[in-house]
């Protein structure tokens, strides 16, 4: 399961495209793979969500800095916000961050996004003043490195990389969608009225005090030709008592009504004969003029940003200069008059919804976004697999390399070794190495400081926990965990390092490998990590066979000559590999039965206190 944290701070709350948008996508990944959870101070998406029962957590995070006001109020308290936010990821942990506001996206993507989560950042508005003056868009340009950038059309993404500096490939252009199981075709008994409609926030950027004028100006025109003009809205707005004021001065107040909010907008569309949109500023997309097409609504609309691709001028509609009452009044009057020009714009335009604009496209491409991995460069720790004299862990590392490269065909992988990784030519000869000099603990903190300049963005570690720890989430392989259980048999010091270290790698870990299922309940059972965090992947009895199989035939041939039979033991001479007691019970078992007793052939590489096994023997 996909976990998803919806974010939005926002300066003001009110029902819009943007709020729509959101919840078309969580209805519709919800069932498939995906789980939605929200932490917002907007009210609209707040009370949607407890209707659907998905989590929320109300917080206020101050006002959203696209105004005066609210640049005071976010740089005076950024610092709190700025922890506020970094709890909240710690808490959730999402796999992926769905930024809808900017006060998140300036604060929080960077740390999100070196946590391993996918960071998404939406752009519903038309990029203008509130970010091209605003003194944070030097931070909104470095922060968008940390994230996919989604514009709701194409104009608002070359906004993004042109006027902004958005990295192009950290952009992408994801139109919104129509039902068009909703919003079907629909046809209105003629009556002798056109009736002209609109949905849309009654604030000024949506430019309905022009759509007023220019329905004052088409009215007389059309009424000489026998026709009554009627305007209906729904939603609602600031600006409503000043619109209805407005249409009491150019005496159209008979034939205009404001209906409120409506919770379906394809009854509405049902009813009309014309749909008109002309905003004037910040439209980036125009979703009510998307449904009007889906219904084979003719569209007038203003040539503003995305609006002028969803509305096709002599093709699906209309489109007028920004402001222009007569051209609007123009365009309202040549449909009016022809109902075969308003037939053929509404089937085109269902046409073109149907190609670039339904939902079922929308909610399949932000599905195929969100599995994304948040990684493009990967970098592996490879210092074991290069030892020059393998033992059992280091058989395992090297194996694990040659099953995982393959996989990353389309990745950027760099291999951090302390010697000359040559060991793995046959394997890495597609990838980057890179040899620190450094040894000990020294050379963790190099890694560490290389990995930005090598822009990594995920670090397998195989051999240590510390590191990861401190820099960024990182998939860990865990060979066992004897640290926990007893000092006997390793160093000290790196036992301390580990029952240190790997406990707080845990917490960060996006992803932790292991070698036994052993091993992986014990993880479980003792930090209490996840089982779907965990995966086992067994070394091969094969490989493993074909790697020492040298020494066994050495084995053979000297034994097989004075056909006498033999104990055999195979491992690292380290006393956690219980030599000592076994040389005991051999020593134990010679006394008894003297010559009767099979040799005892050890074959293993030199290992920590090695020394103590040759005293013993």
């Amino acid at each position: 399961m996909t976990r998803v944290l919806v974010t939005k701070f926002p300066y003001g709350s009110q029902f819009g495209g943007g709020e729509k948008h959101t919840l078309q996508l969580v209805d519709g990944l919800s069932s498939g793979g995906f789980s939605f959870s929200l932490c917002s101070s907007d009210s609209v998406l707040l009370k949607a969500f407890r209707e659907r029962s998905l989590p929320v957590n109300e917080q206020s995070m101050g006002l959203e800095p696209v105004s005066l006001k609210g640049l005071l109020v976010f740089t005076f308290r950024m610092p709190r916000t700025y922890w506020q936010l970094r709890r909240l990821i710690q808490r959730e942990k999402p796999d992926v961050l769905y930024c809808l506001s900017l006060t998140e996206k300036l604060l929080i993507s960077a740390y999100a996004a070196r946590l391993g989560v996918k960071v998404v950042w939406v752009e519903h508005l038309r990029i203008e003043r509130w970010l091209l003056s605003n003194p944070y868009k030097w931070l909104y340009r470095r922060m968008s490195r940390f994230a996919t950038v989604v514009g709701v059309s194409k104009s608002v993404t070359q906004q993004l990389v042109e006027e902004v500096g958005v990295q192009e490939s950290h952009t992408r252009t994801i139109y919104n969608g129509v039902d068009l199981t909703t919003h079907l075709p629909s046809m209105r008994s003629e009556d002798g009225r056109i009736v002209l409609g609109s949905i849309g926030r009654l604030n000024t950027e949506k430019g309905y005090d022009v759509l007023l004028r220019a329905i004052a100006m088409a009215r007389p025109r059309l009424e000489r030709e026998g026709l009554g003009l009627v305007f209906e809205h729904i939603s609602d707005g600031s600006e409503r008592e000043t619109l209805e004021v407005l249409a009491q001065k150019l005496e159209i107040s008979d034939v205009v009504q404001f209906r409120g909010f409506d919770p379906h907008p394809e009854q509405f569309l049902a009813g009309l004969d014309l749909f008109a949109l002309t905003p004037v500023r910040r439209e980036s997309f125009g979703m009510s003029a998307a449904e009007a097409s889906a219904q084979e609504l003719p569209v007038i609309a203003t040539d503003l940003s995305g609006l002028s691709e969803v509305v096709q001028h002599e093709e699906t509609g209309l489109v007028c200069a920004i402001g222009d009452v007569e051209g609007i009044s123009d365009a309202i009057v040549r449909l009016a008059l022809d109902p075969a020009l308003r037939r053929r714009f509404g089937k085109a335009g269902r046409e073109r919804v149907t190609e670039l604009f339904t939902l079922d496209r929308m909610v399949s491409e932000f599905g195929a976004l969100f599995r994304e991995p948040s990684w493009e460069t990967i970098g592996i720790d490879v210092r074991e697999a290069c030892s020059e004299q393998p033992a059992g862990k280091a058989h395992y590392a090297r194996e694990l390399l040659q099953r995982v490269l393959p996989l990353l065909a389309d990745t950027q992988v760099v291999l951090y070794s302390d010697v000359d990784p040559s060991v793995l030519a046959s394997v890495s000869a597609s990838v980057r190495h890179v040899v620190v000099s450094k040894k000990g603990m020294g050379w963790h903190f190099a890694v560490a400081r290389r990995l930005g300049k090598d822009g990594v963005d995920l670090y397998v570690s195989p051999t240590s926990f510390l590191v990861p720890a401190l820099v960024k989430r990182a998939v860990f392989v865990v060979h066992d965990l004897i640290a926990f259980r007893s000092d006997v048999g390793r160093q000290a010091r790196a036992s301390r390092i580990e029952r240190f270290s790997l406990p707080r790698a845990l917490r960060t870990a996006r992803h932790v490998v292991t070698v036994s299922d052993t091993t992986a309940r014990e993880l479980q059972d003792r930090f209490q990590v996840d089982a779907s965090m965990l995966t086992t992947i067994s070394p091969s009895a094969v490989r493993s066979d074909e790697v020492i199989r040298p020494s066994f035939d050495v084995v053979k041939e000297h034994y097989a000559l004075s056909n006498h039979p033999y104990f055999l033991s195979v491992g690292t001479l380290e006393p956690r590999k219980n030599y000592v007691r076994l040389l005991d019970a051999y020593a134990s078992l010679r006394e008894r039965r003297g010559d009767r007793v099979p040799d005892l052939v050890i074959v293993g590489k030199k290992g920590w206190e090695a020394d103590a096994i040759y005293e013993r023997i």
